[in-house]
């Protein structure tokens, strides 16, 4: 699996950009990508989701900074060496929706496929096998959100502002919990899994 976080300018791929790319190789985790990029032209910008992501508007133009078709086309490249290259991660529908739309934008050839692993279902299938209860939101829609879920597997929250490396690495790092109820990264070593994971 390929565990893939990107930032960007809002929620809409057709209309804004992504700003940071980060992946990491789940079998082989010191294998990492990471590239931040200018904003494609006419993009546009959010302010809401520079304020979660911490960017301003003069490092997200910055000109010194790699194209999104420079950083597109190297993470693709990239990937193209990993055996699995199933993208994994938290709602990562929303990454690939990016990633394979400013591939198309860019000229390049999506070869990604569209199947993917979501840590919100594995969380999910883990809490009714276990019986343990689902946290619902005022929706009455699942609550396992990104703080919820390093809650769940014994993890603090990933810091704020979001980055995307930030986010590959303690993504990474919940999936191999739910899935093999392991460590998997030196950095969280320190942080012992729950009793509900074993």
């Amino acid at each position: 699996m390929i565990v893939v976080d990107v930032e960007t300018t809002g929620i809409d791929p057709t209309k804004h950009g992504i700003i940071d790319i980060a992946a990491r190789d789940f079998n082989n985790p010191t294998n990492t990508f990471h590239s931040e990029c200018q904003l494609k032209l006419g993009a546009k910008i959010n302010q809401k989701a520079l304020e979660i992501n911490g960017f301003t508007k003069e490092e997200i133009t910055d000109p010194k900074k790699p194209t999104l078709k420079q950083a597109v086309s190297r993470f693709l490249k990239w990937s193209k060496k990993i055996e699995d290259r199933t993208i994994a991660g938290h709602n990562p529908d929303f990454d690939i929706n990016f990633l394979h739309h400013s591939a198309r934008l860019c000229g390049l050839k999506w070869n990604l496929g569209h199947r993917k692993v979501d840590q919100h279902s594995i969380i999910y299938q883990l809490a009714l096998k276990k019986g343990i209860k689902i946290p619902l939101t005022k929706k009455k829609i699942s609550g396992f959100n990104s703080d919820v879920i390093m809650d769940f597997v014994g993890l603090p929250v990933e810091p704020k502002p979001h980055k995307a490396l930030n986010g590959v690495t303690w993504e990474t790092e919940a999936l191999s919990r739910l899935i093999y109820a392991k460590n998997l990264l030196p950095q969280f070593k320190e942080f012992k899994l729950p009793s509900h994971l074993s």
